[in-house]
């Protein structure tokens, strides 16, 4: 951005060249045009001079030509005066519009080069992080696998747990039983064999 600044002094540094320029042209006209306009005065003056040496007021000297070529040059003098100035404001317009369309188009051409850099910048996080989600996804099904196969395990466990408790209560019943009919048999074979 400060490359940009610099860009704009410099830019505007020579339009108040220009500007400048036409000033001090505009200035040395003038300058010319009032010379012109004294140099018309003094001839004047000399001429009331020698008008009034000569003057005992017998001859007369027609100085309307004179006084209407001054009112002539001082209303030339004011024209021209007024040409350069609008002139000048034209220049100044034309030079401050080229020089603002030019701005323009670098600021679009940055703002385009910035926006493409952004862009990219976003798609290479956006690509990351879709990587990133595929990466935990995978993760995430290994991970539900590796839970489910401890869960089948877990519920293998739980059954033989269930088996061996169901196998140790019915133990006790199953000897009880055992006895009975071990007692029941041996009654029938004192029984058969005629000791009862």
């Amino acid at each position: 951005m400060d490359g940009f600044s610099d860009r704009l002094s410099q830019h505007f540094a020579s339009s108040h060249d220009m500007i400048n320029a036409n000033a001090q042209a505009e200035a040395t006209e003038v300058e010319k045009l009032q010379n012109e306009v004294r140099s018309l005065v003094a001839a004047l003056g000399e001429m009331q001079e020698k008008l009034g040496e000569v003057g005992t007021g017998t001859a007369e000297v027609d100085i309307s030509g004179i006084s209407e070529q001054l009112s002539g040059m001082s209303e030339k003098l004011e024209t021209h005066v007024h040409k350069e100035n609008v002139r000048v404001y034209r220049n100044v317009q034309a030079a401050l519009s080229d020089e603002l369309g030019k701005q323009a188009e670098q600021v679009n051409e940055q703002l385009s080069s910035n926006n493409q850099l952004i862009f990219e910048e976003l798609k290479n996080k956006t690509d990351m992080l879709s990587a990133m989600l595929e990466t935990l996804n995978e993760q995430q099904k290994s991970q539900g696998q590796a839970v489910s196969g401890m869960a089948a395990q877990l519920n293998e466990m739980e059954e033989s747990v269930k088996k061996s408790i169901r196998n140790r209560a019915l133990l006790p019943i199953q000897i009880i039983m055992l006895v009975i009919l071990l007692g029941e048999l041996a009654i029938n074979v004192m029984l058969t064999l005629g000791y009862l």
